[in-house]
């Protein structure tokens, strides 16, 4: 590692070079380095990459001025791209490549860069960004238990899947390993073309695991592309969306940019959003400015002042810098990037970006082809901004030392509506060893992410066989596995929203590493419960009969209902508690039994809706289950209505489900007391039944920890029955009650007693 200080010999030197042109590989002699980067002014309202291009004649030329440029139009806030006056821009030579909402793309002569932007409309000129890749077979499919799934029917029927990606070529030519699938090109340069096989992979891993889904080819190179994408396949009603790809530049982290709303408004249009978490983990820094001996240079840690990597000849260096001052920046920040050839040590590229707070966002970049192999360096230099947190990224490259794993998320994997996958070498994944280069959370607004992880390495048409850790590894190849999964779980059960489909995945995943949930790996790893195909209602429930299945997490039964009370009855076998819910909602348990044991719940008008109603069995100890499945069966489950009678005849030997919730009449009487809130905790809302055997005064209060009363529920005449009162976490005063343990206590029916609330803002 290496200080940089001034020097007044070497700052003649470095003057000298400026002359010559500063990124031409003038070497710089000696160990320590005095730079202080020309900074002439240019137009405001344009990105200071392209003001070479914009004024010639302020900085060296780099082609003819009549040559085109291919830039981005940015419209004003508030405004969409409709607003930029087009018929302008086409008499200053301009022509629109493409346009989205938020964005316009388009080619211009460089000379007329400054009257493009001072059109109407237009607030600010940059240039395009471009994705990062984030680099099946049996391996996969095997490892998430997806195959399982197959011999009930279930393989992706009637699902749409679109793959958001950078690259399809050769998909064309695997239609032994492909079904047909629709695609549009928003590059306009042909699906097929370009030398990145990326997205083709992508689509392999999901028709492997999902092979009867509906398929969707979407190219794009930028932000434009991307939200153009992102709008058709909300008009295609596509269910779930694979995108394994990072957006760097676009934001730092904390699920705000450009690319995060792009993702998160396709979430709030139903879309699973599933994202590849990034392969950052070894070449990602964060961190708070530091110059210790003020000399205007980074201290990335003690006096080391650089951050060190190896570079082969003909590889591409992308580095990105960014900083917490986003939407735009009004401080400066440089990047620089060094060749250390054996001590001697020269500028080789730099991005010197003015932020001037009139759309410049907080970013700088190189892109860099290298021409010497060797050790290369990366350095931060700062005159007069205010200090902030910066972080950096190496795309293709591990920093030797000083790498932070924490906060590597990408985007837009930050973003809200973003499912994000980290990676499992395939080879581990019993084990559940996160690779090394997976990107960690939380975001660097303290959330969780990932949300799972899944496996990676394994073998491709596109990227060969898995073997000796080749084929297709990265979180790239993780993310295709989630998004089939969430195929397959569509395809069973059709009717599931996207919340739905995002707490399955949840569910289906298997805790690894630290206890609960993790920055490293979530939830956990990816293993699909088997998947009962949802038929067409032909009976009292959706299937007829209900099939008899081993070790799922919970199976769910549909049945149609006109609001009378009935009696549901049923036969099971475990060897693990199994929770009962009746629409969603807690009802009790069944308790461990090793033979064919006869359960039934009687259910009141309060419990069942007209029309559709769900029974649920959820097997506890497979809800959080480490490595192994509890076993468990269930049969013959059976809905009587009651049809007015005033009284049930219960199964021949059964007993009543363990726990009820004292919601409807029992056999023998009902029974004054509280029933078990739900669900809990809870964030907006909580449901707290309770019973009385005779009419009487009511009063249901809630206490805080310190015996404060903080809300009344209920404070009057009641009649006898089942009854429940809900709680939207709000004081008698509409406030906002904070998060804690609250007790709810119930004073009626000759009882008082109390039950827990915990309340999670």
């Amino acid at each position: 590692m290496c200080s940089l200080y001034w020097s007044p010999i070497n700052r003649c030197r470095i003057i000298i070079a400026l002359f010559l042109g500063v990124f031409g590989y003038v070497p710089l002699w000696g160990q320590n380095l005095n730079f202080t980067p020309d900074r002439p002014d240019g137009p405001p309202k344009i990105q200071s990459a392209l003001w070479d291009l914009a004024t010639p004649g302020a900085a060296k030329p780099t082609r003819d001025v009549q040559d085109t440029v291919v830039v981005i139009l940015v419209p004003h806030l508030g405004q969409a791209s409709v607003s930029i006056d087009t018929s302008s821009l086409a008499a200053l030579g301009g022509k629109v490549l493409a346009q989205s909402k938020s964005l316009m793309r388009i080619s211009v002569p460089a000379s007329s860069l400054v009257a493009v932007s001072e059109l109407p409309g237009v607030r600010f000129v940059r240039r395009p960004y471009r994705p990062q890749a984030q680099q099946t077979w049996s391996e996969g499919r095997r490892l998430i238990n997806a195959y399982d799934s197959y011999f009930e029917g279930v393989r992706g029927q009637g699902v749409k899947v679109a793959i958001i990606d950078e690259g399809f070529k050769g998909a064309d030519e695997l239609s032994w390993d492909m079904p047909g699938f629709w695609y549009y090109d928003y590059t306009r340069k042909g699906i097929y073309a370009g030398d990145s096989i990326h997205g083709t992979a992508c689509a392999e891993i999901i028709y492997d695991v999902a092979p009867e889904a509906e398929f969707y080819l979407y190219k794009v190179e930028d932000l434009v592309d991307l939200e153009n994408a992102k709008d058709r396949s909300i008009r295609d009603s596509i269910d779930v969306i694979s995108h394994s790809m990072g957006w760097f530049g676009t934001g730092i982290g904390d699920g705000r940019g450009r690319a995060c709303d792009i993702v998160n408004d396709a979430a709030d249009n139903g879309i699973l959003w599933v994202n590849s978490a990034g392969n950052d983990a070894q070449s990602h820094y964060y961190g708070f400015w530091f110059d210790s001996d003020d000399d205007g240079w980074h201290n990335f840690e003690g006096e080391d002042e650089t951050l060190e990597f190896e570079a082969e000849e003909g590889e591409e260096i992308r580095v990105f810098l960014t900083w917490n001052d986003w939407p735009s920046s009004q401080q400066n920040y440089d990047l620089y990037l060094i060749l250390n050839s054996f001590g001697d040590r020269e500028f080789v590229d730099g991005s010197t970006d003015r932020q001037n707070g009139y759309g410049d966002v907080p970013v700088e970049r190189i892109e860099y082809r290298v021409e010497r192999s060797g050790k290369y360096e990366i350095v931060v230099r700062s005159e007069d901004a205010r200090p902030r947190r910066l972080k950096i990224w190496s795309l293709n490259h591990d920093f030797e030392e000083f790498a932070v794993a924490e906060n590597s998320i990408g985007s837009p994997a930050d973003a809200r509506g973003a499912m994000s996958v980290g990676a499992v070498h395939y080879d581990y994944y019993d084990l559940g060893w996160i690779a090394d280069y997976s990107s960690r959370g939380p975001t660097t607004d303290g959330r969780f992410k990932p949300e799972l992880v899944a496996p990676s390495g394994v073998s491709t048409a596109s990227y060969g066989a898995s073997e000796d850790f080749y084929g297709y590894t990265g979180t790239s190849a993780a993310a295709p596995h989630v998004a089939g999964a969430a195929a397959l779980i569509k395809s069973a059960y059709p009717s599931y929203s996207r919340t739905q489909l995002w707490d399955a995945l949840v569910d289906a995943t298997v805790d690894i590493g630290t206890w609960g949930r993790d920055n490293d790996s979530g939830y956990g790893k990816l293993v699909l419960p088997v998947l009962l195909k949802q038929l067409p209602s032909t009976g009292t429930f959706g299937y007829w009969f209900p099939r008899v299945t081993e070790n799922p997490q919970s199976v769910r039964f549909g049945f149609e209902g006109n609001g009378e009370p009935g009696l549901m009855a049923w036969e099971l076998k475990n060897n693990a508690e199994v929770d009962i819910l009746i629409n969603d909602k807690d009802y009790g348990w069944a308790s461990e039994s090793d033979d064919w044991q006869v359960w039934f719940a009687i259910l009141s008008e309060e419990d069942l809706n007209f029309g559709q109603n769900v029974i649920e069995f959820r097997n506890r100890a497979n809800q959080n289950r480490i490595s192994s499945f509890s076993y468990w069966e269930l049969r013959d489950v059976n809905f009587l209505e009651f049809k007015g009678a005033r009284e049930l005849q219960k199964p021949f030997n059964a007993k009543p489900v363990a726990r009820t919730r004292l919601l409807s009449e029992l056999p023998d009487g009902i029974v004054s007391g509280l029933g078990d809130p739900f669900p809990t905790p809870f964030n907006a809302e909580v449901t707290i039944p309770f019973a009385l055997a005779e009419a009487g005064s009511v009063r249901l209060t809630v206490y805080n920890l310190m015996g404060q009363q903080i809300r009344v529920l209920a404070d009057g005449w009641l009649a006898a029955g089942a009854h429940r009162v809900s709680w939207n976490g709000r004081t008698d005063m509409g406030a906002e009650a904070a998060s804690g343990v609250y007790w709810a206590v119930l004073q009626g029916g000759g009882v008082v007693q109390t039950a827990k609330l915990a309340l999670i803002r």
